[in-house]
């Protein structure tokens, strides 16, 4: 025969029935789903329902869910950071690319009409090239 609630001391604290039971499997399933999927939603609600959680083994489980979560919110900022700057640098090398050296080898051939400077003593002159870099051309 059930007599009511018990007693309360004023030194204990009520404890919900499920005291002392984690999350079961179809709920971390689901938790891991969420977080690979969006870890920013999935450390918000973590965070949320941490704050509001009474029993110790789930609020452990949703403190661990939540590090999780923003350990892979960190790695992808990481990656994202290392992709910019990739992708930064390739384009700063294709600019240097476009940008013609004179002191490089010879790009699109020598330019037509254009006057080579002498190297003293040898029939060679060095010429410009179209898209950048010098050649020496031999004169008979």
């Amino acid at each position: 025969m059930d007599d009511g609630p018990e007693p309360q001391t004023p030194d204990s604290e009520p404890q919900p029935a499920n005291s002392g039971h984690p999350y079961e499997g179809a709920a971390v399933a689901g938790a891991t789903l969420a977080t690979i999927a969006s870890p920013f939603r999935s450390l918000v609600a973590a965070l949320l329902l941490q704050g509001r959680e009474t029993d110790p083994a789930r609020k452990a489980q949703l403190r661990t869910w939540a590090w999780v979560s923003g350990g892979l919110l960190a790695l992808g900022l990481v990656i994202g950071l290392i992709a910019v700057a990739t992708v930064a640098g390739h384009v700063n090398d294709v600019r240097n690319r476009m940008r013609p050296n004179p002191a490089g080898p010879c790009q699109g051939g020598p330019e037509e009409g254009a006057s080579g400077v002498n190297i003293p003593g040898t029939n060679k002159y060095v010429m410009p090239c179209v898209f950048g870099g010098t050649a020496t051309i031999s004169f008979p």
